[in-house]
């Protein structure tokens, strides 16, 4: 489900919601069991039997001080670290999957956004979309949404790592692309 700001922001003249152009957005239930993640370089572990069940639609922001296991919590679910225990997606265990399946379920963003050295579309749309009108349409419409299409017009244009775009823009850019992958 989109945030009020980008659902209103999808809205046309009349009012009336504009077309999405593709998926639900809606999501499915969300289970952590007995999650233990630990570090190599250090001797604690960072998570110790977290359990989670975050049925589907649920909006969740994971608070807390430095050091109390949120980047853990997104390393474990993400899979970007060894951890024991499960993490399900409608019922379906990710861990069997790998990482890189794991990973389509989900559209994190960071403090630190990143940019590709890639096309905009690429860095919206993920690197196995075949670019097609429909996904243009939903490319340049999470650009508008987040602000960006006046600053990338040409979803053609290439993007470097670093000095294409202010970290601003950068973190815009990440937005657009969960916005993108939500739809």
């Amino acid at each position: 489900m989109l945030p009020a700001w980008a659902a209103a922001s999808r809205r046309g003249a009349t009012g009336a919601p504009k077309a999405v152009p593709r998926g639900s957005g809606k999501g499915a239930r969300l289970e952590l069991a007995s999650v233990r993640l630990q570090y190599e370089e250090t001797s604690a572990p960072a998570l110790r039997g977290v359990c989670i069940d975050l049925p589907a639609g649920s909006k969740v922001a994971v608070v807390g001080r430095s050091g109390a296991g949120k980047s853990s919590l997104l390393a474990a679910i993400l899979q970007t670290h060894a951890f024991s225990g499960d993490v399900r997606v409608a019922g379906r265990s990710l861990v069997p999957e790998g990482p890189w399946e794991a990973r389509k379920h989900f559209a994190p963003l960071s403090q630190d956004a990143a940019v590709f050295e890639a096309t905009v579309r690429e860095n919206v749309m993920g690197f196995e979309q075949e670019p097609s009108a429909v996904a243009d349409d939903t490319c340049r419409e999470a650009l508008r949404v987040v602000g960006l299409a006046p600053r990338l017009p040409d979803l053609d244009d290439r993007l470097e790592s670093s000095g294409s775009l202010s970290r601003g823009e950068a973190q815009l850019l990440g937005l657009a692309r969960c916005l993108a992958r939500a739809w």
